[in-house]
Parts: structure tokens; C-alpha cells; sequence
């Protein structure tokens, strides 16, 4: 924003400095036109003046012929000699006053001529006020415009002002946001390590319970081949084998749901591993992403010395930067993006809680599930009356 009114100041200085130009121009042409007219005016005036002058000269001499004509003598004179010096006197008053007229007629066209000069110079003097008129209407105009571009310029540094402050107490939340997310890492690993060992503990007393029932499974299914083989034999022992088919056929059914049960377990248990892998990765990825961000010395939370060195000169370069505006629309965006990666990491701890408390129900249910000894109990009595009878049929 800075730069955008320092182009715009340039660019109205620029426009004011060429009205000024064009209005010297236009009153240096103003100057020229006056004293043209001037110019005019005064040899309007002498031609005005020479045209009297000759038009009382041939006045006179008109008048002045008469008595010319009178003062010759007339006895003293031959009569050839007065033809002649009459013919005369005609023939030169006749040239003179043809003289005389032509002088008044190229006067008077000097005179039409410079009034009309005078006519199209007053026409170019109104054209040029006209021009100078608008020039000064322009220029207040430009006036106005850069008084207005000022007072912007004094709200805009204002507003710099406020964003500076806004952008320090921005870096203050933020620091804040980053010892708060450091402390929740520290209680989720806390956390991730307690779950793991649990999780550890639980595992093998599953796999050798998982174990007896694989075995009994395999001497079960012995027997129960030979069991068949008796019913084909015998029909009294093919119904008493009957019902101990059904009782059979139960404890199949039960140990279906048993072992769906325990399928059921081992995949959620690998689905909360494979969530708790992608929430350990997750974490690695955003840890990487502050190393990447602000170097190998960065802890992985954006805390480390040459973070806030970068910050603090980021800070510096807004105090004193010519472009001000650029920066902190730059400080704004980086500021937004920090927020939104506090928000991911916050929605990503959020997961992890609800993740954790899931899993611990499950595990929870699949405890329970496990310490409950009626299935066990049913598992154990079937099996002793399996092998009584087996015993008993040999």
C-alpha cells in the first residue's frame, strides 16, 4: 500500500509539474498575442493616420487646382502655352491623385488585413485564456488531489502504527501458542510411551491364551473325527452321539463367535496401531516442517534461536523498510499461516485425545472381554466332558 501511494504522489507530482509547464507556455503565448495586438493596434493607427493625411493632401490639392489655374496669366500666356501647361498640370494632378488612390486602396487593404490579423489574434488570445482557465482549474484540482493523497498517506502511516502493534502482540500469542503446543507434545508422548507399554503387556498374555485355544481346537477336531467314525458304526452310540453332536454344534457356534471375536480384536487393534503410526508420522512430518522452516537447530516446534532471530528481523525489516505496507501484508499471511498450522496441530492433538480414549475403551472392552472366565469356564467343561467320553467309549 506504501508503494501504491508513493506512485501515486510521484505520478501527481509528475502531473502537476507538466500543467505547470503548460501554463508558462500558454501565458508566454498570451504575452506574444497581447503584444502582436498591440503591435496592430499601432500600425492600424499610423495606417489610419497616413490615410488622413492623404486624403487632406488631395483635398488640398483639389483645391489648390482652381487656383492654380486662375494665377496663370492669361495675356502674357499663348494660347499653345496654356493648352500645354493646362494638359500638364491635368496629366500630373491625374497621376498624382491615381498615385494617391492607389496608396489609399493598398492602405486600406493593409488595413483589412491587419484588422482581420487583429480579428484572429483576439480569437487566439480567448482560445488561450480559455486553455489557461482550464490549465488552473486543472491544477487546483491537482492541488486538491495531492492535499488528499497527503492526508492518506497520514492515515496509512496510522494504520502502520496499529499493525505494528497488532503484529507484536500477534508474535506474543504466538509464542504463547508454541509453549502451549510443546507442552501438549510433551504429554502426548508421555501419553504414546504409557499406551505402548499397556499395549505391550496386554499382547503376549492374548497370544498365549490365542495358543491353548489353537491347540485344543486341533484336539478337539481329532476327536471329533473319531466320534464320527463310532456314529457309522453304532445307531444306540449314533444317538447318543446325536446329542452329544448338538452340544457339539453349540460349543462349534460359541467357538465361532470366540474366535470372530478375537478377529474382530486383532483388527482394530491393528487399525488404533496403524491411527497411532499416522499420528506419530504426522507429528514427525509437522516436526520436519519447522526444521525445514527454521533450520536443524529448531527444536521442531518453531522455537529455536534462529526462528526468533528470523522473526525479530522480519519485525526490524517492517519498522524500516520503505515498503511497509507489502511487509506487513506479508506478516499477516505468515501470521495466518502459522494460525492455521496451530489450528491443524491443535485438530490433529484433538484426534489424538479422541484417538487415545477410543483406544483405551477398545482395549478397555477387549480386557474385560478378556478377564471374562465363563467363556473359559464353558471352554474348559466341554472340553473335560469331550475327553470323559472319549475315555469312556474306549
Amino acid at each position: 500500500m506504501l508503494e501504491t501511494s508513493s506512485a501515486k504522489e510521484n505520478v501527481n507530482r509528475r502531473i502537476m509539474i507538466d500543467l505547470q509547464r503548460r501554463l508558462a507556455l500558454i501565458e508566454d503565448d498570451i504575452k506574444v498575442a497581447k503584444k502582436t495586438r498591440e503591435n496592430l493596434r499601432n500600425d492600424n493607427e499610423k495606417i489610419e493616420e497616413q490615410i488622413d493625411q492623404n486624403l487632406f493632401r488631395l483635398e488640398e490639392l483639389k483645391s489648390q487646382k482652381p487656383e492654380v489655374n486662375a494665377v496663370s496669366n492669361p495675356e502674357e500666356i499663348t494660347e499653345e502655352e496654356k493648352k500645354t501647361t493646362f494638359f500638364g498640370n491635368l496629366a500630373q494632378l491625374e497621376a498624382f491623385e491615381a498615385n494617391t488612390s492607389a496608396q489609399i486602396e493598398e492602405l486600406k487593404k493593409q488595413y483589412s488585413q491587419c484588422t482581420h490579423e487583429y480579428t484572429i489574434q483576439i480569437q487566439r488570445q480567448k482560445v488561450l485564456e480559455s486553455k489557461l482557465l482550464n490549465a488552473q482549474e486543472r491544477l487546483n484540482l491537482q492541488k486538491e488531489q495531492h492535499s488528499n493523497a497527503k492526508s492518506e498517506y497520514a492515515v496509512t502511516q496510522q494504520e502502520n502504527l496499529r499493525l505494528s502493534d497488532q503484529a507484536y502482540n500477534l508474535n506474543d500469542t504466538l509464542s504463547y501458542l508454541k509453549e502451549v503446543l510443546e507442552n501438549k507434545q510433551t504429554e502426548l508422548d508421555s501419553y504414546s510411551s504409557q499406551l505402548d507399554d499397556h499395549l505391550s503387556g496386554q499382547k503376549k498374555p492374548l497370544l498365549e491364551e490365542r495358543e491353548e485355544l489353537l491347540k485344543d481346537l486341533e484336539f478337539i477336531q481329532g476327536r471329533l473325527k473319531k466320534l464320527q467314525e463310532q456314529h457309522e458304526k453304532n445307531v444306540v452310540i449314533q444317538e447318543n452321539e446325536v446329542k452329544q453332536a448338538d452340544n457339539i454344534n453349540t460349543w462349534i457356534f460359541r467357538r465361532k463367535q470366540l474366535l470372530e471375536q478375537i478377529k474382530k480384536k486383532r483388527t482394530n487393534m491393528s487399525r488404533n496401531q496403524t491411527s497411532l503410526k499416522r499420528a506419530q508420522l504426522m507429528n514427525t512430518e509437522i516436526r520436519s516442517k519447522f526444521t525445514a522452516m527454521f533450520g536443524r537447530s529448531d527444536p521442531g516446534d518453531g522455537t529455536g534461536a534462529f526462528s526468533k532471530l528470523m522473526v525479530q528481523s522480519e519485525i526490524d525489516s517492517i519498522e524500516e523498510s520503505n515498503k511497509v505496507y507489502i511487509e506487513i501484508n506479508a506478516e499477516e499471511n505468515y501470521n495466518q499461516q502459522l494460525k492455521k498450522d496451530l489450528q491443524q496441530i491443535e485438530n490433529s492433538l484433538k484426534e489424538f485425545d479422541k484417538f487415545s480414549q477410543n483406544t483405551l475403551s477398545e482395549l478397555g472392552c477387549e480386557i474385560e472381554a478378556c478377564k471374562n472366565e465363563a467363556y473359559l469356564n464353558l471352554l474348559k467343561d466341554e472340553k473335560t466332558a469331550i475327553i470323559t467320553s472319549n475315555c469312556l467309549n474306549f
